[in-house]
């Protein structure tokens, strides 16, 4: 079961997981704990009902698992902003760079947002001096001290709300219609 066919016979090798392999990585296994143990590190209780389950046996799961722990913790430290939609004139103040002595106003139509956690943004739509600005801000930046709400659903001209998540359409249209007084 276990063997390979001889090199002309054109049999693709198998080979049979039993209880030898398995006693093998236990063995390694093992071996890597003791060693862990004399480096100073605790090893892990084994005690309990999942013992000897692992929560997540794929590196990749268990690494997205972290990222996920990390950015949730990420999230608690960041200053909350009101909430805003596509469609809304908002005021954004920020640094235009660390260690700007004074931080910039930017005002304009929020075209597009995209909710992600810490890695949130939202395009802004300016029009300064005639000439139109599109700024893809992140919502969560430090750079960013604070996001105020002038208008609500500013393109309809605060009658009724915005009915699309991305206002693209609005690229080909008017300027005046994104200049925010």
């Amino acid at each position: 079961d276990g063997e390979a066919g001889s090199r002309g016979s054109g049999r693709v090798a198998r080979w049979k997981w039993g209880s030898d392999m398995l006693g093998r990585a236990g063995f390694l296994l093992g071996r890597s704990m003791r060693v862990l143990e004399r480096l100073g590190y605790q090893a892990l209780s084994t005690a309990g009902p999942a013992a000897g389950r692992k929560k997540h046996k794929i590196p990749m799961k268990k690494a997205s698992k972290l990222m996920q722990e990390l950015r949730m913790e990420r999230m608690k430290a960041v200053p909350t902003h009101p909430p805003f939609r596509t469609g809304d004139a908002v005021q954004v103040t920020l640094l235009p760079y660390a260690t700007a002595p004074s931080p910039v106003t930017h005002k304009g139509v929020v075209i597009a947002k995209v909710n992600r956690g810490p890695d949130s943004n939202f395009i802004l739509k300016e029009v300064y001096l005639g000439e139109v600005i599109e700024r893809r801000i992140q919502t969560f930046a430090p750079m960013v001290q604070d996001i105020k709400v002038l208008h609500k659903a500013f393109i309809h001209k605060r009658d009724k709300r915005v009915r699309r998540s991305k206002l693209y359409y609005l690229r080909d249209r008017d300027p005046l219609i994104c200049s925010v007084p």
